[in-house]
């Protein structure tokens, strides 16, 4: 019952790193400069929450992709980047008295809306070092006047990759600025061409209802030494539009899932364009590796026991063990004198015993009306015999007074473990007797009497619970006592006979079925009866 309390308040688990082997994917050259992956948004998202839940930083690139399934963990000292970014973001921002003059389609931002132009570094602008590309996101209902409710821009500038071909060698600095900027509540031009292409012809026209940007700004270096060239994420892309379409497919979904249910759209975080792009990266440089085995750091779940549960168990393992090895010794020690006494042990014997104590009782219980309960059993039960020499298997065992006492109530209280193992009395008779002994010296069957007159109108009767008791046995047909010859002429008691310790009558007296209705029982018989044998 108090298993499960106990178990839940002395046992926790625990997350703890180990090492293990998972297949990875290096990065390689692969296709180079043109390499691009689009419409990968599974395989984005999942490698994002993988990213996360190992606390990637955001500081370097990956070498080589873990799979996103294993609960893997970020541990410095197994990566060594080829490529590492030193970075200054801008967290979201408000633009205050945004406008757009209807000059500028939805591909290039930065000049629609003059107020953001104005945040950036003037040598962002320089094209003989740097490409911008851009891409958007947006929501609209077109049966309002003011159309577009929602719109995510997503604004890149990098150094120029055609410079010097340094998208062929893959070994210089790259400088990036990833933005996007938040616009709500605007018209455009020309939104009722509904042609092919109509979006390339958009132009945003008029005050903006509010605007906010976020952004980062990277240099990402790389190490001087390298073992193999073609080895390493390849950065130098000359397919930047497939870097801001890839942002644009990535984002699609929560800004119309948000925006169509009114809710409100959230603002991409600096960390969170620059974790897209780690992951963009690692997507395309992955293309054409195969998986590979590497140690890499992972979370086990560990078990850890309370202190306090365990020093209990140890104390109580202890207790039993010591408790254990005694009781061996005392029963090696004492075996054969507890198999004399007949001392139940254990379960099984006391139920054997009180079922035992139930069939002597039952006179009683049937003279009574009444069923004792099993208290009462045990209430008048006592175990062992004063004569250890006494077998309880023996046919002429006598009770004597009690030695040991495991339940001892009265001093007169006395019963039997094991009944004479074979009976010489089967069919029923009506016996009426009166048992007693001298309480100031304890019953004695062995002791020489010569009270009372031993050979007047006495009967014997042995059934293993007494001997030499004056007995008057009345038959349904005989109204006149009958008195057995005395065998034992060193004991006898009176015709009126006394009280034995435990036992108040004997209703009952079973005897062999051959010998049920004699009328003469020889002096050798174990009890001297003459009766009438009763008939249904």
């Amino acid at each position: 019952m108090f298993a499960g309390p106990i178990s839940k308040s002395s046992l926790r688990t625990i997350p703890q790193a180990s090492l293990d082997n998972l297949e990875v994917l290096y990065a390689t050259k692969g296709d180079g400069f043109s390499a691009n992956k689009l419409l990968a948004n599974v395989l984005w998202n999942d490698t994002i929450q993988s990213l996360n839940r190992a606390n990637f930083p955001t500081d370097q690139l990956l070498d080589y992709l873990p799979p996103w399934s294993a609960p893997w963990i970020y541990k410095a000292r197994e990566w060594d980047p080829t490529w590492r970014m030193i970075c200054n973001n801008t967290p979201e921002t408000i633009l205050y008295n945004v406008e757009a003059y209807g000059n500028y389609t939805f591909y290039d931002p930065v000049n629609a809306f003059p107020a953001y132009r104005e945040t950036y570094n003037p040598s962002w602008f320089d094209l003989s070092r740097y490409r911008m590309q851009a891409d958007f996101n947006s929501w609209q209902i077109v049966t309002d006047e003011i159309p577009f409710k929602e719109a995510l821009f997503f604004i890149l500038f990098q150094s120029d990759p055609k410079v010097n071909d340094r998208m062929y060698a893959n070994n210089e600095t790259l400088q990036i600025s990833l933005s996007v900027l938040h616009v709500r509540g605007f018209k455009v031009t020309n939104f009722s061409d509904t042609g092919q292409g109509a979006v390339t012809r958009w132009e945003p026209i008029g005050p903006v209802q509010n605007a906010t940007f976020s952004r980062t700004e990277c240099n990402i270096t790389r190490k001087e030494i390298v073992k193999d060239e073609n080895a390493i994420p390849w950065i130098w892309t000359n397919d930047t539009y497939s870097i801001t379409m890839s942002y644009q497919q990535y984002y699609m979904y929560s800004l119309e899932t948000a925006a169509s249910k009114g809710l409100v759209v959230e603002t991409p975080t600096p960390k969170d364009l620059l974790r897209f792009y780690q992951v963009y990266m690692a997507s395309v440089n992955t293309i054409n590796s195969t998986p590979t085995l590497r140690e890499v750091s992972v979370w086990r779940d560990m078990v850890q026991l309370s202190v306090a549960l365990l020093v209990a168990i140890i104390v109580l393992a202890m207790v039993t063990i010591w408790l254990g090895i005694r009781y061996f010794i005392f029963v090696r020690r004492h075996g054969p004198k507890l198999e004399e006494a007949c001392i139940p042990d254990g379960k099984i014997e006391w139920m054997v015993h009180a079922a035992r104590l139930s069939a002597i009782r039952s006179d009683e219980e049937m003279t009574k009306g009444k069923k004792p309960k099993d208290r009462d059993h045990f209430c008048s039960a006592s175990f062992g015999y004063g004569n250890l020499g006494m077998r309880r298997n023996s046919s002429s065992a006598i009770l004597e007074t009690t030695r040991f006492a495991r339940v001892h109530t009265r001093g007169t209280s006395i019963s039997i473990s094991d009944p004479p193992p074979s009976s010489p009395y089967s069919p029923k008779a009506s016996v009426s007797t009166t048992v007693s002994a001298q309480r100031s010296s304890g019953f004695n069957p062995r002791r020489d009497s010569e009270q009372g007159d031993s050979g007047a109108g006495s009967s014997s009767v042995d059934s293993g619970l007494a001997r030499k008791p004056g007995v008057i046995v009345k038959s349904e047909s005989d109204e006149f006592p009958v008195s057995p010859p005395d065998r034992n002429p060193k004991s006898s008691v009176t015709e009126q006979g006394t009280q034995l310790p435990g036992i108040s009558s004997i209703s009952e007296v079973r005897l062999p079925s051959d010998r049920a209705a004699c009328s003469e029982v020889g002096p050798k018989t174990p009890a001297d009866i003459c009766i009438a044998r009763e008939f249904p």
